[in-house]
């Protein structure tokens, strides 16, 4: 399938191998920037493994979608799953205009945003993967309640992402203006929008084919722990520096 009618499959590796290289740590073999995982498709198990145990700490938890992952010594399989990739519409720009209650996201609300996250069970938030993309957000009482943004990009394609609302404040057509917002924004930037939405979001799934995105392929998603306990020989080999470009 060409990239220029759908996105391409392990979009994260495509992404930190691509133009946003410089927000992730890697080798040639696997790439993270916060806790989400890209490995190389033609990576063979041992370099994967290698890298894997490399740049995961203990006690952390990683996310790594588009490829396919077996047991893998040391680490804790915390959750398994499908994930759907969708290509979001054109937006009708129109229909975006009114939308003065949703407001630009900065690195002041990383707490906030952070925490709601963590809340609503999407993928964590860090300071890194703040910087990939831009962010907005629906403030009531002066507290978020619901936000998305964008996050990964390759070439045209831009990711929606972090699309989430409190659950006290479900069922207003939030969720539904941010994410207009967001394809409006998207639009501006002449890209393309697209997301991944696990396949047992059922709610997440008919909120997005009603607003006509469609889905395109189907794509493993893992979630690991690295075990707290480790022999010497099995600690992670990073730098100072490196380690502190995510933790």
């Amino acid at each position: 399938m060409s990239t220029d009618t759908a996105p391409p499959g392990n979009f994260a590796w495509h992404a930190f191998s691509g133009g946003q290289r410089s927000h992730a740590v890697g080798d040639q073999f696997l790439l993270r920037c916060g806790p989400i995982i890209a490995a190389a498709s033609d990576t063979d198990v041992h370099n994967r493994t290698s890298s894997l145990k490399r740049w995961v700490s203990p006690g952390e938890t990683v996310f790594i979608a588009g490829f396919n992952w077996g047991e893998v010594d040391g680490f804790e399989v915390v959750h398994r799953s499908t994930v759907l990739q969708m290509v979001g519409p054109h937006p009708n720009i129109d229909a975006c205009m009114n939308l003065g209650k949703v407001r630009r996201l900065d690195r002041s609300h990383l707490e906030s945003m952070a925490k709601l996250a963590n809340e609503c069970h999407v993928t964590p938030l860090t300071e890194f993967t703040f910087g990939l993309g831009s962010h907005f957000g629906i403030f009531l009482e002066g507290m978020l309640v619901a936000m998305a943004g964008t996050r990964m990009q390759f070439k045209q394609w831009i990711e929606l992402a972090g699309i989430c609302t409190r659950a006290s404040q479900r069922g207003q057509g939030l969720a539904t203006a941010l994410i207009r917002h967001a394809l409006k924004h998207v639009h501006r930037e002449r890209g393309r929008s697209m997301l991944h939405v696990e396949a047992s979001n059922v709610n997440a799934i008919a909120l997005y084919d009603q607003m006509c995105f469609r889905t395109v392929r189907q794509e493993p998603l893992v979630v690991l722990r690295r075990c707290t306990r480790l022999p010497a020989s099995d600690m992670p080999l990073r730098a100072e520096h490196e380690v502190e470009q995510y933790l």
